[in-house]
């Protein structure tokens, strides 16, 4: 029976060219390509946007064609070059009503975290994102992950101080959890795995959590905050310094984030690396 095509067949009232058409928080099961220690793929539960363009006289697209398409990659490790075929296939199926397609895929991998003096081992998962976007513009394919860590107020630390010295009164500095969401550009053949992305982060933060702790993890812990105390400026710059160092990676951009804890705001910092028409701190204000 051929079944009429509504979509296709009629024009809409009013024609307008559309930016983004498609399907959002699509829940799929899928494989993730890993760079730690030898481990070939992360089996993870993924949420997945997928568009495209319309032009301004289709009144429509079947949106179970994203997810039919979604479903002939859903067997395959999800990376570079696999998101690129997929919006490929994406524009193909779509057909000439089209010119570019998009895809999100949000997921969480974990890693075993070790705590610093006593070695307990537990999983930690870090929120990441696939970004692939493929048009006239070519393909853009960009990794996102959010990295929790910890800060000290360097202000709070040296007034506590002030306060032992002067008053022979006894202060804490303040502490606050904090997160750095972390968008990096490769450009192929080069790739960055999201876990040396993680790790360039909680390098240059220094102080992180953990998710099993002793009292002598603890101490050290505190021992070093005292002596790595942090704004959420230093924070950034420390991280924008460490992603400038990796030369796998293209274009960068960061926003940190403290959670303060004395106060009823959050205080935070975005940059980028600045590539001519690149990344933009004007991503986050949207």
């Amino acid at each position: 029976m051929n079944l009429p095509d509504v979509q296709q067949d009629m024009r809409p009232n009013c024609p307008r060219h559309l930016h983004r058409v498609g399907v959002q928080n699509v829940s799929v099961p899928l494989s993730i390509q890993s760079g730690v220690n030898g481990k070939d793929a992360y089996e993870v539960k993924a949420k997945v946007d997928i568009f495209t363009d319309l032009e301004k006289d289709v009144k429509g697209v079947s949106m179970s064609r994203f997810v039919r398409c979604l479903d002939r990659w859903r067997h395959t490790n999800l990376n570079n070059n696999s998101i690129k075929e997929m919006l490929e296939a994406v524009i193909k199926d779509i057909g000439i009503i089209c010119n570019c397609a998009y895809a999100k895929f949000n997921f969480d991998i974990s890693i075993v975290k070790e705590s610093p003096e006593t070695w307990q081992k537990f999983p930690e998962f870090y929120n990441c994102t696939f970004e692939g976007r493929l048009g006239s513009f070519g393909y853009h394919f960009f990794q996102i992950v959010k990295v929790p860590y910890a800060s000290y107020c360097p202000c709070s630390a040296e007034l506590s101080e002030y306060a032992l010295k002067n008053d022979n009164v006894k202060g804490f500095p303040h502490a606050q959890r904090s997160l750095a969401t972390v968008t990096v550009q490769t450009i192929p053949p080069r790739n960055v795995w999201l876990e040396n992305v993680i790790w360039d982060v909680e390098k240059a933060v220094v102080n992180i959590p953990y998710p099993i702790i002793k009292r002598k993890d603890e101490q050290f812990l505190a021992i070093r905050a005292a002596k790595y105390p942090m704004f959420v400026e230093d924070a950034a710059r420390e991280i924008a310094d460490k992603l400038d160092r990796n030369d796998r990676i293209c274009d960068w951009l960061l926003k940190c984030e403290h959670f303060e804890s004395i106060h009823t705001h959050e205080a935070v910092c975005i940059l980028s690396k600045g590539v001519p028409g690149g990344l933009s701190p004007d991503y986050f204000l949207v």
